[in-house]
């Protein structure tokens, strides 16, 4: 859960924590001028969890997650290409950057959006 909570707070620039017991790590949203629109993203470890991979290959699951602004938004596309974890699902590969291929800064910025795969800080 400390991974997790890492990739968020160091790659994405985003609040995250661990639980004391370091079984879970939570990521908090902000609803920016409407707090009531605030959210958290809970990650719990499990001992009877499935292998990591499962969700890639049987459901293809995704999460699209707000950066707080523009500079957190470029900082945070620099961060994760620098850790090579800027990924293009091979499904999209050569389509419009906007539908969800932006490799680059340029395109990331101008499409606001970019696709990490895995949740870590460094790709290793």
């Amino acid at each position: 859960a400390a991974g997790v909570a890492d990739f968020f707070r160091d790659v994405m620039l985003m609040h995250a924590t661990t639980a004391a017991d370091g079984t879970s790590a939570t990521v908090h949203f902000s609803g920016g001028a409407l707090p009531q629109l605030a959210q958290q993203l809970v990650f719990t470890e499990r001992a009877d969890a499935d292998a990591p991979d499962k969700y890639d290959v049987a459901q293809q699951y995704h999460a699209a997650f707000y950066v707080a602004d523009h500079e957190r938004f470029a900082a945070a596309f620099r961060r994760a290409d620098a850790a090579r974890l800027v990924y293009m699902n091979e499904r999209f590969e050569g389509g419009d950057p906007a539908f969800g291929s932006a490799m680059c800064e340029v395109d990331a910025l101008k499409y606001n959006q970019f696709r990490v795969r895995d949740l870590r800080k460094d790709q290793g």
